[in-house]
């Protein structure tokens, strides 16, 4: 049986994953369609981490300056739900 997919809460869901890796430090190396999965219960989920790195301090900035566009985008997804 397949349920319908509420895209907000899976594209937040990909941006929170996103923003947690690299808070952490970690770059995936591989984003795009096959490494997204999305579950029964409607969560987005990022998979394959073999091509993930390690990140510099100054590419840790860098993506620091795009988590913060992120937190903005998963906002906005959360609100257009209301």
């Amino acid at each position: 049986l397949r349920q319908s997919v509420n895209i907000h809460q899976v594209l937040a869901d990909f941006v929170s994953a996103i923003r947690h890796l690299h808070r952490q430090g970690i770059v995936h190396g591989d984003l795009n369609a096959h490494n997204a999965m999305v579950s029964y219960d409607g969560h987005g989920y990022i998979i394959d981490f073999s091509n993930s790195l390690e990140a510099s301090d100054k590419d840790i900035r860098m993506m620091a300056d795009y988590g913060q566009l992120a937190d903005l985008i998963a906002h906005s997804c959360k609100q257009s739900d209301v």
